[in-house]
């Protein structure tokens, strides 16, 4: 049941006299479509009237709903959940007689295992139910999860440059967009792997923030063989703050957990907070609101005592240096 206020069940009778108002609210009781909230306050008026409500749910209009889910659905759906929550039900029919009608005509389709929205495609015409979590709500609510519609989900593909596909090589990870082009750039342009502040760089992969971590988790699927060769060498480049730490730390984990190891470009980092020192401190920008401060220490042993203090601070003093602050030039070997 639903509760409602006296306000809004008077609504549209704010200019009749309170006995009249009385009267309504009295015949709605009295045909048992609404009923006081015992712990309601009143009004305070004569006679007193609770300020809030019940609506009673007309059992006869929902008892085709009750027989529908107990008989009408397919077997697979269990009709435990909506038979206690019908008013939902009454919002959802239309998704789970869609869900039913699907089961029904399609078991030799859920042999087959398809894309996330592609499964959502075909049972709801909605190519992205599931990804605003309706489909997922629908399919709980009927006893059932993603394992019983034989859907798996698409990650966005890594964008990579790679200058040399030989095993056993160096391959750099960008947080941002400017950067990885920058870097893209110069394999471009020197036609081969290229020492990028001292580091051969063979290969050049777009993170896009925290984007990368769900790529990552299929990784061994999504590149070419090369790419996971046990002999390669991984490191990663970000923003040095909160955000751009935490995103090498889950990382960093996703690697361990296939026998891998991530590091920081460490050279590229270093230069990072000396172009910064020179700018002055305190001319970085303030890092932005509601960063997870929850990073791991980890990352400050790959640096000397004094860049890593200096990283230190400046997060204390709730600054950040963007990657960006290198440029084309900063990367260029002397």
């Amino acid at each position: 049941m639903k509760k409602i206020t006296l306000e809004d069940i008077l609504k549209s009778r704010r200019g009749e006299s309170y006995q009249d108002q009385y009267d309504y609210i009295m015949n709605l009781i009295n045909d048992g479509r609404i009923s006081p909230v015992k712990s309601a306050s009143t009004n305070g008026k004569n006679p007193p009237l609770p300020l809030r409500y019940w609506i009673i749910e007309d059992e006869a209009d929902r008892s085709a709903y009750i027989s529908e889910l107990k008989y009408g659905l397919n077997y697979r759906i269990s009709p435990d959940y909506y038979l206690h929550h019908l008013s939902l039900y009454e919002k959802d029919r239309k998704y789970v007689i869609s869900l039913s009608e699907y089961l029904d005509k399609n078991q030799d389709a859920l042999r087959i295992p398809v894309s996330e929205n592609e499964r959502s495609f075909d049972i709801w015409h909605l190519e992205k139910f599931f990804q605003k979590s309706s489909g997922f709500r629908i399919l709980k609510n009927c006893g059932l999860g993603p394992e019983d519609m034989n859907f798996y989900t698409t990650q966005e593909p890594l964008a990579y440059y790679s200058a040399s596909r030989k095993p056993g090589s160096v391959f750099l990870f960008i947080e941002n967009k400017d950067t990885f082009f920058s870097i893209r750039r110069i394999l471009i342009e020197k036609d081969g792997p290229y020492s990028i502040l001292g580091t051969t760089i063979s290969t050049v992969i777009y993170g896009s923030g925290k984007g990368i971590w769900k790529s990552i988790e299929d990784f061994e699927s999504c590149v070419e063989e090369y790419m996971t060769d046990q002999r390669n060498t991984y490191l990663y480049f970000g923003d040095i703050d909160y955000e751009g730490i935490g995103i090498y730390d889950n990382l960093r984990e996703i690697f361990t957990s296939s026998g891998r190891s991530l590091t920081p470009f460490d050279m590229a980092y270093r230069r990072m907070v000396e172009k910064a020192e020179a700018a002055g401190l305190d001319q970085m920008p303030f890092t932005r609101e509601k960063q997870n401060r929850n990073i791991d220490t980890e990352f400050f042993r790959h640096f000397d005592s004094d860049t890593a203090g200096t990283i230190r601070s400046l997060l204390e003093d709730d600054r950040y240096i963007p990657q960006e602050i290198l440029n084309v030039t900063d990367f260029l070997d002397r």
